[in-house]
């Protein structure tokens, strides 16, 4: 009888042991639970599917509804590096100044906010929130997303945008950028700086495996080579899965990316997301290339063989951006393909953006004049443009980080 007794209690005892191990395991992964879900959904689906295609998460306002809708204030953006992030960064902080919005800074002013290292905000001195909440309504910088700590960070509405460009020209804008023709040069001397990244694309696995320790640290982390803008959405902070799964994380979880190969379009299918003025969206062209003190090589991309190559050694060697930005650009499309009177206010919006930018670089030339009105539309009511106006849009990134800090008190995380 007690032998009996004995067995049942160590049945009893099993079972709850093995309760409490399943419960935990679900405890570890209940932070990817989504994550792992989408994951499996993933490995049925492939990128011609409707998972990805799906209706976006806010509401995007019809054309003739602007005076109608709510205004949306609460952004995520990540900021990929060379795909005129720049510039939609600086139009969301014009917004965020000009209706007093808390932004995620630095301490001190600069586009970075721990870039290129994993996002962790406890390890960065940044500036708290002007909110009670501790959230913040926007974020705009360089970087590194991480879904469960940017949730954490913003307000819970918040949207979630990005930017891909079409992958070899960003790749060759990085390497021009971060001063990789003359790094080679200079450490591998055989390597001319106009043949640098056909060189590096030919000798990818030597370039980044023994001979890396030889290369400066400052002047590029391994990782952000390889699957440059799938890197700043957050890659490497998920090893655990695959570049395709991640992607259609992304996709799943992004309201909008938009194609820098289509900024117009881009920001005005954000404006329906938004609920913006017409003339939150104004800009002046930013950061081109050949411009600043930077070396620009210009690779030969006028040969068409050179550039065929090229762009094959790229796409194995970065598989994942072509992945990232074929898939998002149909989603783009697809949106777009949905919306009433589209073209007709991309038109409007183009040519009132034309005008703002002759209007204001003649007015750098003939302070004389004053003021410009722009007709109201089916898309916007009158606007009057001022030279106030023309100097916001004319700032840069970095006086557009500036003036953040003027307004925001001192007081660092």
């Amino acid at each position: 009888m007690k032998w009996k007794k004995f067995r049942i209690f160590a049945v009893i005892a099993t079972l709850t042991i093995a309760v409490y191990i399943i419960q935990g395991c679900f405890s570890d992964n209940q932070k990817y639970g989504e994550l792992k879900s989408s994951t499996a959904e993933g490995s049925k689906t492939g990128p011609d599917t409707d998972f990805e295609l799906e209706e976006s998460k806010v509401q995007i306002v019809s054309s003739v509804d602007y005076g109608n809708c709510t205004r949306r204030k609460h952004v995520a953006m990540v900021k990929t590096h060379k795909c005129a992030s720049d510039l939609l960064s600086t139009i969301l902080l014009r917004f965020a100044d000009e209706n007093n919005l808390a932004v995620f800074l630095p301490v001190k002013p600069s586009s970075n906010i721990g870039f290129p290292f994993l996002f962790n905000p406890k390890k960065i001195r940044h500036r708290p929130s002007t909110k009670r909440s501790g959230k913040y309504d926007m974020m705009a910088l360089h970087t590194t997303y991480d879904e469960s700590i940017w949730h954490h960070l913003m307000e819970d509405d918040a949207i979630y945008i990005g930017l891909v460009r079409e992958p070899l020209r960003q790749f060759e804008s990085y390497f021009n950028y971060y001063h990789l023709p003359d790094t080679l040069h200079r450490h591998f001397g055989y390597v001319e700086p106009e043949d640098a990244i056909d060189e590096f694309l030919k000798n990818a696995e030597l370039f980044m495996g023994k001979w890396y320790s030889r290369w400066e640290s400052k002047f590029v982390y391994r990782k952000f080579l390889q699957n440059t803008m799938l890197a700043d959405f957050g890659l490497h902070a998920h090893p655990q899965f695959s570049p395709s799964d991640y992607i259609s994380l992304l996709l799943k979880n992004f309201d909008l990316i938009i194609p820098s190969e289509h900024l117009d379009e881009g920001l005005v299918l954000l404006r329906r997301h938004l609920c913006w003025d017409m003339q939150d969206f104004f800009y002046l062209p930013k950061n081109v290339a050949g411009s600043g003190w930077r070396p620009q090589y210009k690779f030969n991309i006028s040969d068409p063989k050179v550039e065929e190559t090229r762009r094959k050694l790229h796409r194995q060697f970065s598989s994942a951006d072509y992945e990232l930005h074929e898939r998002s650009t149909k989603i783009f499309w697809n949106k777009i393909s949905k919306l009433a009177h589209f073209s007709e206010e991309l038109e409007t919006f183009k040519d009132n953006n034309r005008k703002v930018e002759d209007f204001c670089r003649q007015w750098k030339r003939d302070s004389g004049i004053q003021t410009l009105k722009l007709p109201p539309s089916k898309f916007n009511e009158e606007i009057k443009i001022d030279r106030d106006f023309c100097v916001r849009i004319s700032n840069d990134l970095m006086p557009a980080i500036r003036s953040l800090y003027r307004k925001r008190p001192s007081t660092l995380h």
